[in-house]
């Protein structure tokens, strides 16, 4: 392991010329609390306002661990999209799998992809919740600002979640005209451009309409095919109507479509020392070609369409404010793979995924300034998602075609209620509770063609359920539990809260969908988290400074975990794991033209009870290769994707002269590793990834140059990885890229 935070001289050299500033509050927040003017005239930091308890308030004066961060401030780090916010918020951990983004918050999270199955970190845009992690990519454009929750949340949040909450704001349309474009040109022939326009229609009606565009070529190549891998196509428009027929009423009409294309998670080779299909003489994997290149005798390629879209209304009473959230949205994916991923044709995978969505929120807050706040409601949500069909071609050592067709319905019904009690003008006390009801349902038929003979298992066929054929196989499960918490904080100082808590999360169960057994497996069982926290907010040096700090300790039952099989993943539970740790989060404005901000997170993870795990055992050349699987008892071992340490830090200096600004940035992310499988066998070595940028801005703000870099050092990591029973592979993660971006701000 290398030692923790070695750069090289030369990065050094750049860094110590580099420092930071604080950028203007009207382009690091969407609301700044106003302050008096100081005689020294000392930059402050900007307070950001939160929606984490269903109002607005201050991110300082919010008892639980939240990391929030503008569209602003993620531009200066490089932070383009939803899949780099690892790089600046500690114990966060983002990985591609299958062109899905699969996310971990403090160890907590579910690395499986598959369709159907949620994950144990919800993803929420502008309050709705989106549960397929295929779609939750996003390019950043007309976002105001991104909260990241941590710890278990589903007392206020409409879907329940173990690991925490990923919540993208995109802005309100404005009634004054607005205008922002951009357009660049980078390494891999990469092509971008962003729109956002903004404009008033009538007195009280607003709309708005953002565009975002990228087309780049593949990272390395097949060397296989002797092609170029798949590149990265994006394309996605959003708009919304504002629409204020009176002083208390708004209603929000918002749409958006999405059209990706991309193999990140897909492509991958057999780690080093696997046995397999990776050379021609069936030996282990020795890298032939470059980390980015690839030995597949398939093309791997993924494509993404997505569409949908919410209405928001929002009405005042005298006695309390009223919120609704109507939600759609229809995905559509398909990828294809080499699951054996070498040379020769073994296992070849096509996957057809759907998935639709529905959803209907209700909430009623107290709006009158008194001791006690509250908010109450009621959350519906339908998702049916599965395959239509998910095909395996198998050439050796057996012939035949396996093609699978399922549809897994979920729906879900909850009432949920918040109060705050300030007791004194420093101590509160919060308490809340939602009560679930999840019936999931599963449907499916696998049809099995091998050589000549066709064999057709209609025992797999839940919706005609016959106990002859499937004796004590249910294909509906119900489950019915709580989610509770209870927070005691209290002043110190107007710049010290601390804080205490105690919650009871689940994260709902469901079926397994890709399973080639003439037994379907049982429902999986929910994970059950009991979670304990205490925490410091601060702020000092005159708002100069801000050090926030948590610790905390997690206890799991039924703890969910996928493990690889053919065509996808399959979730069983471990019994029992438990995970403690702490993260320290800093923000510094040193002068009006230098600011500093980071943070670091300590991990300590362990399946307490896990007898029955999967274990992979790499079996020796030159054929079959790959891996034994057996079981073992893994307890003991640490979680998947659980780094026991990560660090971040930026740096913003911002240098006036008379023919405008020029702001240089640079941001830095280490992770000392962690381990892809349970058995604690295939592991992800440590990495550090450093972004940069310089960007000139006009005297009058409206035209702006930038150039920019990213994974400056070329750092060779993995984006995704796992083992199976054809072996240990991985897919790399995306090499530097850098490139010029021009743009204007009307």
């Amino acid at each position: 392991m290398r030692p923790i935070f070695t750069l090289r001289t030369s990065l050094l050299a750049v860094a110590a010329a580099l420092s930071t500033h604080a950028v203007s509050a009207q382009e690091t927040t969407a609301e700044v609390q106003e302050a008096p003017a100081k005689e020294d005239s000392q930059v402050k930091l900007n307070t950001i306002i939160v929606t984490a308890n269903k109002r607005s308030e201050s991110q300082q004066d919010v008892p639980i661990a939240i990391t929030a961060q503008t569209s602003a401030a993620l531009d200066l780090k490089g932070i383009e999209g939803t899949t780099d916010l690892a790089f600046t918020v500690p114990n966060l951990t983002m990985t591609m799998e299958a062109i899905s983004m699969t996310t971990f918050i403090r160890g907590v999270g579910q690395p499986g992809a598959t369709s159907g199955q949620e994950q144990s970190v919800a993803f929420y845009v502008d309050g709705v919740y989106n549960p397929s992690p295929t779609t939750n990519i996003q390019g950043f454009n007309n976002v105001e600002r991104v909260e990241v929750l941590k710890g278990p949340q589903g007392t206020l949040f409409g879907r329940n979640a173990t690991g925490g909450v990923v919540h993208v704001i995109t802005r309100d349309p404005s009634y004054e005209p607005k205008f922002e474009a951009d357009v660049g040109y980078g390494n891999y022939n990469a092509i971008s451009g962003r729109a956002y326009g903004s404009v008033g229609l009538t007195d009280n009606i607003a709309a708005d309409v953002a565009l975002l565009y990228l087309d780049r070529d593949g990272f390395g190549d097949n060397v296989t095919l002797g092609v170029e891998r798949q590149g990265d196509k994006d394309f996605s428009i959003r708009s919304k109507v504002l629409f204020e027929p009176t002083d208390q009423t708004t209603i929000k009409l918002s749409g958006f479509y999405t059209d990706r294309e991309s193999s990140q998670g897909i492509d991958r080779d057999a780690a080093p020392g696997t046995f397999g299909t990776t050379d021609e003489a069936f030996g282990p994997n020795v890298d032939a070609g470059g980390h980015q290149d690839v030995s597949s005798n398939y093309f791997d390629a993924g494509y993404i369409e997505t569409y949908g879209g919410s209405v928001t209304v929002e009405h005042e009473f005298g006695f309390a404010d009223l919120l609704s959230i109507s939600a759609y949205r229809n995905d559509d994916v398909f990828f294809s793979f080499d699951q054996d991923s070498g040379p020769a044709p073994f296992v070849n995978a096509d996957l057809s995924q759907f998935g639709e969505t529905v959803s209907q929120e209700i909430q009623l807050q107290s709006n009158e300034n008194s001791p006690f706040e509250w908010v109450t409601g009621l959350y519906y949500y339908n998702y049916n998602a599965g395959y239509e069909p998910l095909l395996l071609n198998l050439t050796s050592p057996i012939t035949g075609v396996v093609t699978m067709n399922t549809e897994q319905t979920s729906e879900s019904i909850a009432a949920f209620a918040q109060g705050k009690w300030d007791f004194t003008d420093s101590t509160s006390l919060t308490v809340g509770y939602r009560f679930t009801k999840d019936t999931t349902k599963i449907d499916g038929k696998v049809d099995v063609y091998v050589a000549a003979i066709d064999l057709t298992l209609e025992g797999q066929q839940f919706d005609s359920f016959d106990s002859t054929t499937i004796p004590g196989f249910e294909p509906e499960t119900t489950v019915e539990e709580p989610s509770y918490k209870i927070v005691l904080d209290h002043k110190f100082t107007p710049g010290i809260l601390g804080y205490a808590s105690f919650s009871h999360g689940f994260k709902s169960g469901g079926y397994n969908q890709v399973q080639f057994d003439q037994m379907p497996d049982p429902a999986v069982e929910p994970e059950v988290i009991d979670a304990y926290e205490v925490g410091l907010k601060t702020e000092f040096l005159n708002n100069r400074a801000r050090v926030n700090m948590a610790a905390f300790y997690y206890d799991f039952t039924d703890l969910q975990l996928a493990t690889q099989v053919a065509g996808g993943s399959r979730t069983l539970n471990a019994a029992g794991a438990t995970i403690s740790g702490g993260e320290v989060e800093f923000e510094l404005a040193v002068t009006d033209n230098l600011s500093l901000s980071g943070g670091l997170s300590v991990l300590d993870t362990e399946y307490t009870d896990f007898v029955n795990g999967p274990v992979y055992t790499k079996l020796p050349g030159p054929f079959p290769g790959g891996a034994a699987t057996t079981t073992g008892d893994l307890s003991g071992n640490q979680l998947v994707r659980a780094p026991e340490f990560t660090f971040t830090a930026n740096m913003v200096y911002v240098l006036p002269t008379s023919v405008g600004d020029f702001t240089s940035s640079i941001n830095y992310y280490y992770d000392d590793g962690y381990f892809w499988d349970a058995a604690n066998i295939l592991a992800e070595p440590a990495y550090e990834i450093v972004n940069a940028n310089v960007r000139w801005t006009s005297p009058d703000g409206g035209h702006w140059i930038k150039l920019w870099a990213n994974n400056l050092l070329d750092e060779e990591y993995t984006s995704y990885g796992n083992s199976s029973g054809l072996g240990d592979y991985l897919s790399p993660a995306p090499p530097r890229t850098y490139g010029i971006k021009a743009g204007v701000d009307w």
